[in-house]
């Protein structure tokens, strides 16, 4: 059974996570202290709630999370994916910057945008996605990801609708 360590700073929907995971066959561990980040197979950083008080709590943790970041499959859900990036338009800090592009408010008629989008998996998914549709609701998004970190990318009509999934 896989072990899969979802990241506990304080900031995030882990009972949700937790349940989802055991659901799938999974043996979920939640993880509070630095050295636990090398004693799980894979690990899932959670996240809901505004982007400064979330990398402020994840801080202790960074260090680590960096030194394990490509050893381990990470998944970023919801704001935990957003903390990945360089920093976002909700706030002023700093994220991990595992990836360069920054994270934007996105535009349009009705924000937050809340409902069912096709998705177009663009390269092999270690999630075993598949092209379909998925619920979404956000107001932040990589609105110009690079598209060679880019596994799932939701194409409508509104140029904002991208989203940025990435393992490893």
């Amino acid at each position: 059974m896989l072990r899969i360590g979802v990241i506990d700073y304080g900031v995030g929907n882990l009972g949700s996570v937790i349940n989802a995971l055991r659901r799938a066959g999974a043996d979920p561990v939640i993880i509070n202290n630095p050295p636990e980040l090398r004693t799980v197979d894979a690990l899932i950083l959670p996240g809901v709630g505004s982007f400064d008080p979330a990398m402020s709590m994840l801080k202790p943790m960074s260090n680590e999370l960096n030194s394990v970041r490509g050893v381990i499959p990470i998944l970023g859900i919801c704001l935990g994916l957003q903390l990945m990036f360089s920093g976002s338009d909700e706030g002023g800090l700093n994220g991990l910057s595992w990836y360069s592009d920054r994270v934007r408010r996105i535009e349009g008629p009705r924000i937050p945008h809340i409902g069912w989008d096709y998705v177009k998996v663009n390269n092999d998914c270690e999630l075993d996605a598949v092209d379909g549709y998925y619920y979404f609701m956000h107001s932040y998004a990589v609105t110009n990801p690079n598209l060679k970190q880019t596994l799932h990318r939701r194409n409508q009509v509104r140029k904002y609708d991208n989203t940025k999934h990435t393992m490893r």
